[in-house]
């Protein structure tokens, strides 16, 4: 979430204090305190489940500059990993900590990436075909190719290496490396979750032994989810009333 979406509409003191500024507070309770201490008004939420909200413009003027502040040093560390970090250099990194069974797997996607990118239907479904004739071994399908390399275009090496470590207990999630993954990921216009996975495990790795076992992007979306646990049914009830009110303006 941007600076501009964010004060775009009044917000609890909760989403204040998950903006984790410095030198305030970071949970519920000691919010509202801090919101009733410096005389902030506040107004019944129209959202579902009630509550209070706080509007941006009416808390004091150095807290309004220190969440601005905030929300700039986030673009910044954000470009500034980019800048330091290439797409490939996190490949490479990714791939060397991999187990040896994943990085041959990889390897032959690669292979079939760079020779058959640029096929599409039947004539990639041919030239698997051929490959499967040619590598009985390694026999794949149009379908596990196609997804694989859209997947590679979107996420890097990590679309070919598999999700080894998924399951291992203890790839537990170090709640520092969360953080840092959802606050890349909850930026406006941020990268893939995969990308911002790769970042976050090349700054919280500092070796080929604690990167091979440090937990796939899919626990840190399964933490995610954990942290959210109503959030696809709030999806869900948003959805259906929309098409409810399609519905409504489209009748006859």
């Amino acid at each position: 979430m941007n600076f501009d979406t964010f004060i775009s509409i009044p917000r609890t003191a909760l989403e204040y204090a998950q903006l984790e500024v410095s030198g305030y507070p970071s949970s519920k309770f000691r919010m509202i305190e801090r919101l009733n201490k410096e005389g902030v008004p506040r107004y019944q939420s129209q959202r579902r489940g009630g509550g209070y909200v706080y509007c941006f413009h009416d808390l004091p003027k150095k807290w309004q500059e220190d969440i601005i502040a905030h929300f700039h040093s986030r673009i910044q560390n954000e470009i500034e990993i980019r800048q330091k970090l290439s797409s490939k250099e996190l490949d490479s990194t990714i791939y060397a900590a991999a187990p040896e069974y994943n990085q041959r797997k990889a390897d032959k996607y690669l292979v079939l990436y760079s020779d058959y990118a640029r096929l599409k239907g039947n004539a990639l479904k041919d030239a698997i075909e051929k490959y499967n004739q040619e590598h009985p071994g390694q026999r794949t399908s149009y379908q596990r190719v196609k997804a694989a390399f859209k997947k590679y275009e979107q996420c890097g090496i990590a679309a070919f290496l598999g999700k080894y470590g998924k399951n291992l207990k203890k790839t537990t999630v170090p709640d520092d490396a969360f953080e840092h993954w959802k606050g890349l990921i909850w930026n406006e216009g941020a990268p893939s979750y995969e990308f911002c996975w790769k970042v976050t495990a090349s700054l919280h790795c500092t070796t080929k032994e604690s990167l091979a076992s440090f937990p796939h992007v899919t626990r840190f979306c399964e933490d995610c989810g954990r942290h959210i646990p109503n959030l696809k049914f709030i999806l869900r009830a948003m959805v259906k009333k929309v098409v409810a009110k399609i519905r409504v303006l489209h009748r006859p």
